[in-house]
């Protein structure tokens, strides 16, 4: 089912300079998306692949063989969307990035990286960064994990990370259970202290999901993720 469209290279090559054209961003709000060995897929705000109008709102467009399905080998995404508050004066600042990914294609295992940012957030006062996540893998099994961890920018960067987040890392297999069960899992990351930074200031969050072939079920492998990144005050 996946494979078909790989015949079609001017097509996808035509297409990979469309979305390069198009990305005339009504916002900062960025994604960037890498698969292992892959070169990385910028999606902007109101950019060739974002569906929703909303600045400060990323919908990308995941329809089957299109989208940023079109530019992938490995995985496939069922649904990509990322928000920001940025800027809304002294609030505090939420970035969140949630979706379902599978493995499209039946290779050992492989990493897809999935990366949000957003600059010019304006909480004052802000010495301590948190990091939430949960996740659902279905049809899993050892060797899949998933990781994720948040950034803060002094320098108000895009993807900047000069204040770096503890990292969560978790397995879905551990202990045993039947491949055709869901697993949940939830992290909550001990806050990590920093001097508070001038205003304004970037926020980063970044997962790396790791999904092997699929087993002897059929079904390919499958994750539904969630990361929300927040400062706080004293």
């Amino acid at each position: 089912m996946y494979r078909e469209r790989w015949h079609a290279i001017p097509a996808m090559l035509a297409f990979m300079l469309a979305v390069s054209l198009a990305e005339a961003h009504a916002g900062n709000l960025e994604i960037i998306i890498t698969e292992s060995g892959g070169p990385p897929i910028l999606i902007g705000d109101n950019g060739a692949l974002d569906t929703d109008p909303t600045v400060g709102v990323i919908n990308v467009d995941t329809s089957p063989g299109g989208g940023i399905n079109l530019l992938l080998t490995d995985y496939q995404f069922a649904s990509l969307r990322a928000t920001s508050n940025s800027p809304s004066g002294d609030v505090r600042p939420l970035l969140s990035v949630s979706g379902a990914t599978l493995r499209a294609a039946d290779v050992p295992k492989s990493t897809v990286t999935i990366s949000v940012s957003d600059a010019d957030f304006n909480y004052v006062g802000a010495i301590r960064l948190l990091t939430s996540a949960s996740e659902t893998f279905e049809n899993t099994a050892r060797g899949d994990r998933y990781a994720c961890q948040s950034f803060l920018d002094t320098q108000n960067t895009v993807f900047g990370r000069s204040v770096s987040g503890a990292k969560l890392t978790d397995s879905p297999y551990d202990p045993f259970l039947p491949q055709d069960v869901p697993i949940s899992l939830a992290q909550n990351a001990w806050p990590t202290r920093f001097p508070a930074p001038a205003v304004p200031y970037s926020l980063t969050a970044q997962a790396d999901i790791t999904l092997g072939k699929s087993g002897t079920l059929g079904e390919p492998r499958s994750v539904h993720f969630s990361i929300v990144t927040t400062v706080r005050r004293p």
